[in-house]
Formats: C-alpha cells, structure tokens, sequence
C-alpha cells in the first residue's frame, strides 16, 4: 500500500438550504437534513475514502510498510461512532491527532503516550477526565492489533503506563448539594421549559440524560405514582432496568406538557424554551431546523448558567449551581429521609458505595443534631456565654 497523503479530516457543516455538507478536494458533499441521518452519511464518507485509497493498484502491490496514526484515529471514530461516550473518544483522538497525527503507528510507545497526556494536563483538564481519554486512546491501538495493522505488543506496552496519581494534575472539587434556597430564587429567570425540567429532576433525582429522553410512551399512569421507564439508562450494561417514580408535582407539570408532543417525542424540547423567550414571529425556517428535538448536557448546563447570570444582573445574590447538583441534593434529602439504601434504590444506583457519593447527608444529620442538642442543653456549659 502507498503512503497516504498526510490530510485533515472534513469538518460537517451547516449549509443555508438546511442541508449538511462537508468541502473535499475542492467538492461539496452533500449529507442530508437530518442530523442522525447526516452522521451516518458521514461515517460512510470517511470510509469510502478510505477504501478508494487501500484499493488503489499501489496499494495491492504491497509497498506500503507502515500506517499512520491517523489512520488508525479513523478506524476508531467509525468503530465507535454510535458509542454513549462518543464524544470523549473524539476528545482523546484530536489530542492524540495533535501531537502524533502523521507518525508511524508501529513506533508510537510509552514515551509518545506520556507526551500526549502531558499536552491534556497542561490543558488543565482533571486528572481523573486524562486518565479516562489515555483509555480511549489504548482503544485506539487495541483496534489496530485487531486490525492486524501494528504489532500486537504496543497496547500491552501502553496499558504498563501507570495512570496520574492525585496530585499530579487537576484536582476538581467535589460536587455538593445545590442549596433549595439558591434554586427557588433562580427558577423566576428561566423559562417555564426549564423551570419544570428543573423542579422535576429536583424532586426525582433523575440523571439529565434521563430527563432529556422523558417520552409519554414511556411512563406507566396507573396508580398514585407514575413509573418512568426510560429507554436507555446508564444501569443497562448491568441488565438492571431503570425506574423513575413521579409524584403529583411532577404529574401536575407532566399532564400539562404532554398534551404538546406526540406520544414518541421528547417531552421537553429546546424549541418550546425558544418560543416561550422570542414568541413564533421572531424565529425562521432555519432557526427552528438548527434547533435539536432533544436537550443535551450542554445545552441544558448553558440554560441554567444563563438563567443565574439573568438573576444577578436583576440584584439576586445568589451562588451558582448546576444541574447535576440537583441530583446530588435529591439523593441528600432522601437518604436523610428514607435511608442510603432506600436513596440508592429511588436513584437508581447498582449499590450503596455509588450512593454515598452523592449523599452529603452527614453534614445536614450533624448541623440538625447540633441545633437539637443547643435546644435541649438545659442548664449544661452549652448556655455560657464567655462571661
């Protein structure tokens, strides 16, 4: 096979016809309107390059020696192009593309693989996030052996690479409880979308991405509780389905939002916060299709981000919180009020040791046991005063 030609790979963009389309060697390829449809158009252009490329007469004689690391990154990003955490694997090629994009694949070892996350940590990405991408990207050169296009040493030769140690990058701080009061005062700045996603996820304790993927099809009515079943859950790989009680705040906020979709749509869609801020005159035909018929993590953190900076531009002082946190303070309250175990079994966590991640219930258990024994101190030394 011949040397490829060192090239970079397309960039999908947004055309004014609403189309997807991506610029190579000077021609436009058009890939559809819908975005899952695009992608998978995509996919299949990048291997029809590739394909033309490893079917030319040169190649079939046998003169290529050695690959590229690129060309093992695009093996990757089509195998796992429909993997949950597509986008870090993407993360970890560009980083991987970055530094050693056009060197031999054969001679990439722990020397190249220390310099690659070496560039992650001086990014100033958590150790724990670095550790997770340099995974990905022993993905990448166990997909080579398996392709038979580098020697099957290299991965084991990777995997010897002993992960960063605490310390040796940065630390995050561990995520709290977000304060009811902080919440209550920043639900008046959101739209009416994302307050009830917000009142919701507080009051169950759904994952964002649980409550992104919230069908009418997929809640069971009957009863004093409504169960919602989501249709895909992080508890899948385990074979442990995921169930979602609702209570009658969340029925009140459900019935009246269900009436808007179809029966297999998302009920909370990032058009309905659209309208309700700028009203259906203000927005084009393009400006709806660019729009997604599903919240993502981002988009959903970015709405809430700007909902608090709309509140203190009005003069609330108010401390920041994310969505996630929300969860956190679910899990808080129901252990304090049902027990860990309980908390696990409403969160959906596989066992008590995940849960106490996210039960910062001691400290609350600790202020209130506090205050009841100042309360009950009777005539004891609680009293004095320093006189």
């Amino acid at each position: 096979m011949p040397k490829r030609k060192p090239w970079d790979v397309p960039i999908v963009k947004f055309g004014k016809n609403g189309d997807f389309f991506v610029n190579f060697s000077g021609k436009k390829f058009y890939l559809g309107r819908d975005e899952k449809e695009a992608r998978k158009n995509y996919i299949q252009f990048l291997r029809t390059l590739d394909e033309a490329e490893t079917s030319s007469p040169a190649a079939q004689n046998g003169k290529r020696k050695h690959v590229q690391v690129q060309e093992l990154i695009l093996d990757c990003l089509r195998k796992y192009g429909s993997h949950p955490k597509y986008q870090k694997i993407k993360r970890a090629m560009q980083a991987l593309r970055k530094c050693y994009g056009k060197a031999e694949a054969d001679e990439f070892g722990r020397v190249k693989f220390q310099a690659v996350r070496k560039s992650l940590v001086e990014e100033q990405l958590a150790g724990s996030y670095v550790n997770e991408l340099m995974r990905f990207v022993i993905w990448c050169f166990e997909l080579g052996v398996e392709n038979e296009k580098i020697p099957e040493g290299i991965p084991a030769a990777l995997r010897a690479v002993r992960p960063l140690k605490r310390g040796e990058a940065k630390v995050n701080p561990p995520r709290m409880n977000a304060r009811d009061e902080d919440v209550l005062k920043a639900l008046p700045f959101f739209s009416k979308t994302i307050r009830d996603m917000v009142v919701i996820q507080r009051l169950s304790g759904m994952r964002p991405s649980e409550l992104f993927q919230l069908r009418p099809c997929d809640i069971e009515k009957d009863g004093e509780v409504w169960i919602y079943t989501p249709q895909k859950a992080k508890s899948d790989r385990f074979g442990k389905k995921r169930f979602v009680g609702l209570g009658k705040v969340e029925q009140k906020i459900l019935v009246e939002r269900i009436r808007k979709v179809r029966n297999d749509e998302p009920v909370f869609q990032p058009i309905h916060a659209v309208m309700e801020r700028y009203g259906k005159r203000k927005l084009d035909g393009r400006s709806v299709r660019q729009l997604r018929k599903m919240y993502t993590k981002d988009s959903y953190r970015r709405a809430v981000k700007r909902g608090l900076e709309r509140a203190e531009r009005h003069g609330v002082k108010i401390q920041h919180w994310t969505p996630y946190q929300l969860r956190h303070s679910a899990a808080t309250e129901l252990s304090i009020q049902l027990g860990r175990e309980a908390a696990g079994v409403m969160l959906g966590h596989a066992s008590t040791d995940v849960t106490a991640g996210y039960d910062h219930s001691d400290r609350e258990k600790v202020r209130r046991l506090t205050a009841k024994r100042d309360a009950e101190a009777g005539g004891s030394l609680v009293k004095w005063e320093g006189q």
